[in-house]
């Protein structure tokens, strides 16, 4: 929030997304915190989480916030207003009068913006500096279990708790809210001490690192990383606010948790194990809720192999019957091969792009890996995408340093072999490549492994790549900057004098937005110089004597087990897997993530069932086939001033929310409502979106698909109910061409503007249309009024304009009279500028 700068969550749309109570009646405050700027995080759900927990668990009487890394514009406006960066987008409160500030961290170099946003708000950086006039702070997140740079040698931290693990636990995310709302106005020791008592996997700031030292007047804790149990229907979101933005359409459902897979390399697959499940029935009842909820009518299956739930065939047409759009992101590809009709399910669900993480460039290196893909497999599944004419292929790799020139070879071959494919396939997939370094993450097999700090060799690997590539006529990119793996490799792997270099950092300005702004790496390397000396342990292969940072943190695989996996790794041993799938019996690696014999046999006796699947895919085609050629039913509203701001996506979300919660009985007939006018054809560039005032809303649905014609469309009882279901904007039935439909009267406001600067905009808008006019004064005094010229009235793009001075809002106006040539564009700029007017479309005419 900018002062006089309005954004997308300070328009009046926005607080129709909101559930919170007042500031002053609210018994406890929560500011949840992004350490990434809100475009870069729109599509993530973390913090969605957070606050639907917190109201599931607290009641209406909490008010949840969100905060978000100011962008780099953002930041220069606020510094020069001297205002602090953190401030709730809902409140416009700093995040100093909140009770409590709970930041997700997703990953390494995110870490590096913690400290600064704390500096920028006027927050004490470290824990030992903050009293009970401070709000806590409280840290978890996906990157949670590399988050040693956040804790100072001395047990210090800059934040005042760490939680790890799964929110969703038991104990976990409610038990934390319970006791934040009960402990309220206590002292900041008393608060923390019952966190500790509580929830196994909360560490408070203060403690001594060393277990060696636990008799003395520190003490040493020792936590265990929470983690959900799938039996115990663990909590997942299903109402939030929805926040006005291009993704608010979109939601992301849960379907499992952790992965099958041992890849050596992956920090969230050994981080979040063991896998398991959420049940198809629950799956379903939570899509309804969610849809009821939100609005949403594009849902994202979340998950880290999607492909790999026991129910997934019969998932994917079930919740197409909800949804307009069922996306499908992260999968493994020896199950979309494997798994007979999987990948035809995907081609019937719309999916048309894959991505496929081969990670190895040659079978040696994916054994390494312990990526479970063979060239076979891979092969078989390429040419089986090439034949069902997918639209694009891309192919993920990690280079580690580990690879020989017999490597390089072998992907050579590989790429050739892919261009002889593609000859074969005309028009082929468009075949794109990209790579990163391997940073050996803490916890997984490939943390003993020692780190590669030579740039000249992991380029030159890179280059080899690339020529292959590109000697074979497709695209390559290295998905990373160099400064940026180095320093999210010392970030993950560095003592716990990383956090004296954030520190450092943070008081010269550096940052992680898009990249690093500042010579972050320099610092690291500055700090951690005697850990960087040739042949240090930091840089040498580890055993299990290395004392890693985080060695207080419990997890439920052992040392001997990550170990093992390592050495196996290095001898380019493929492990045999727990997970049992199609032609594979799952047997028990015994590595000590299953806590009983239930999630043990559950891994080993895996299997994708369910109906057919050539009956599934020939429904799933016959379904999203119909939803496609539906016919829309329009209707007329008024959209009250309360609308104005709204993105939309938005608008449609906020629409279809409001009558599946009067009308629950359309869910999974009506699939989307969309805006049909201003933000449609040749309207859409020149009015937009935003408005208020008189459109047109298209009705996207039907009712059964037992009666699905060439274009079927929600029958007149459904049809009738929306109506009904929108009364509050004098929703109408409408049936005519919207085509000629024209904004004839509209009104436009300036809030940031003086009156003599609208006048001069409205000038060179008459100007730019080639529109002769006479202008004159008034009635009233702060009154102009340009008269249109007869001959330019002809060109029907507008008779009759005002400027004026609105005295209860206090600034100008402008009031058109227009026609259906009408362009405003001029008058409202686009995007970020777009929420400093005001448009309403009072009239709507016909012709």
């Amino acid at each position: 929030m900018i002062p006089n700068k309005p954004g997308p969550f300070d328009v009046p749309a926005q607080n129709l997304g909101w559930d919170n109570p007042s500031w002053e009646a609210a018994v406890l405050r929560l500011l949840f915190v992004r350490l990434s700027p809100w475009r870069d995080v729109q599509r993530s759900s973390p913090h969605l989480f957070l606050y639907s927990l917190m109201r599931k668990t607290l009641g209406s009487g909490a008010f949840g916030d969100f905060a978000f890394l100011p962008s780099r514009y953002e930041r220069k406006e606020l510094e020069a207003e001297q205002v602090p960066w953190l401030r709730g987008i809902a409140s416009g409160k700093p995040a100093a009068e909140f009770d409590a500030i709970l930041v997700s961290c997703a990953y390494a170099l995110e870490l590096v913006n913690l400290p600064l946003l704390l500096l920028h708000s006027g927050i004490p950086l470290r824990s030992s500096q903050r009293d009970e006039r401070w709000p806590l702070v409280l840290v978890g997140g996906s990157n949670a279990l590399a988050n040693q740079g956040l804790i100072f040698s001395d047990g210090d931290s800059f934040a005042d708790g760490l939680y790890f693990g799964e929110a969703e636990a038991v104990p976990g995310g409610a038990e934390l809210f319970s006791l934040l709302g009960a402990l309220r106005g206590q002292k900041k020791k008393v608060i923390l001490a019952k966190l500790e008592e509580a929830l196994p996997a909360f560490w408070a700031s203060g403690h001594s690192l060393q277990p060696a030292l636990h008799q003395s007047r520190v003490s040493y804790r020792s936590v265990q990383p929470a983690r959900s149990m799938a039996q115990d229907n663990p909590f997942l979101p299903e109402a939030y606010p929805i926040l006005n933005s291009p993704e608010a359409s979109t939601a992301r459902l849960q379907i499992s948790w952790g992965c099958p897979s041992f890849c050596t390399f992956c920090f969230e697959g050994w981080e979040r194990k063991p896998y398991r499940e959420v049940p198809r029935n629950r799956i379903l009842d939570m899509a309804r809720n969610l849809i009821q909820h939100t609005g949403v009518s594009t849902l994202e299956l979340y998950s880290f192999n999607f492909n790999a739930h026991s129910d997934i065939l019969s998932l994917l047409l079930d919740l197409n019957r909800i949804f307009d759009r069922v996306n499908m992101m992260s999968q493994r590809a020896d199950i979309l091969v494997n798994t007979p009709g999987m990948l035809e399910c995907e081609l019937a669900a719309e999916k048309r792009s894959f991505t496929i993480g081969v990670e190895g460039i040659s079978e040696g290196m994916r054994a390494l890996y312990a990526k479970g893909l063979s060239s076979q497999d891979l092969w078989r599944l390429i040419e089986r995408l090439c034949k069902e004419k997918a639209r694009e292929i891309k192919f993920f790799y990690i280079l580690s340093g580990f690879e020989t020139e017999a490597d390089t070879r072998e992907f050579a071959q590989f790429c050739q072999r892919l261009t002889d494919l593609a000859e074969k396939h005309r028009p082929s997939p468009r075949f794109l490549f990209s790579a990163g370094f391997l940073v050996r993450m803490p916890f997984t097999p490939l943390r003993y492994a020692p780190l590669e700090f030579d740039r000249d060799k992991l380029e030159h690997i890179s280059n080899q790549v690339k020529t292959a590539v590109e000697a074979s006529g497709f695209e390559y990119r290295l998905a990373m900057e160099w400064d940026e793996y180095v320093a999210d490799q010392l970030l993950v792997s560095g003592t716990y004098k990383l956090a004296e270099a954030l520190e450092t950092a943070a008081e010269k300005g550096i940052l992680y937005d898009d990249g690093i702004r500042g010579d972050l790496t320099g610092i690291l390397r500055e700090v951690l110089k005697d850990e960087l000396k040739p042949q240090s342990p930091l840089l040498a292969e580890k055993n299990t004597d290395y004392d890693f940072p985080l060695a207080f943190v419990r997890s439920s695989i052992s040392d001997t087990f990550l170990y093992r996996a390592y050495k196996n790794a290095m001898e380019r041993q493929e492990p045999a897997i727990c997970f049992s799938s199609t032609g594979i019996e799952g047997h028990c690696m015994a590595c000590g993530a299953c806590r009983d014999g239930a999630e043990r046999s559950f891994l080993t006796s895996h299997r994708i069932g369910g109906d057919p699947a050539q009956t599934k895919m020939k429904q799933l085609a016959n379904l999203i086939r119909a939803k496609r050629r539906t016919r829309p039913r329009y209707i007329t509203v008024r959209l009250g001033r309360d609308y104005e701001g709204a993105y939309p996506e938005y608008l449609s979300a906020i629409l279809l929310k409001r009558v599946l919660t009067q009308k629950p009985e359309l869910t999974g007939k009506l699939f989307r409502i969309t805006e049909a006018l201003w933000t449609q054809g040749a309207w859409k560039d020149r009015i937009g979106w935003g408005f208020s005032g008189e459109t047109i809303l298209a009705l996207y649905g039907f009712n059964s698909e037992n009666q699905i014609d060439d274009m079927p469309m929600l029958d007149d009882e459904s049809y009738n109910a929306v109506i009904e279901a929108l009364s509050d904007v004098e929703a109408t039935a409408f049936s005519a061409d919207v085509e000629h439909l024209y904004p004839q009267h509209v009104e436009i406001s300036f809030p940031t503007m003086s009156q003599n600067e609208a006048l001069s905009i409205c000038r060179k808008w008459l100007a730019s249309l080639k529109i002769a006019y006479t202008e004159r004064k008034g009635t009233l005094t702060t009154e102009r009024i340009f008269e249109i010229a007869p001959k330019d009235k002809k060109k029907r793009i507008l008779s009759e304009v005002k400027v004026w001075y609105e005295e209860h809002t206090k600034r100008p106006a402008i009031t058109i009279m227009g026609g259906p040539k009408l362009d405003i564009s001029y008058l409202v700029p686009t995007e970020g500028d777009r929420f400093s007017v005001s448009v309403c479309i009072t009239t709507m005419g016909n012709g």
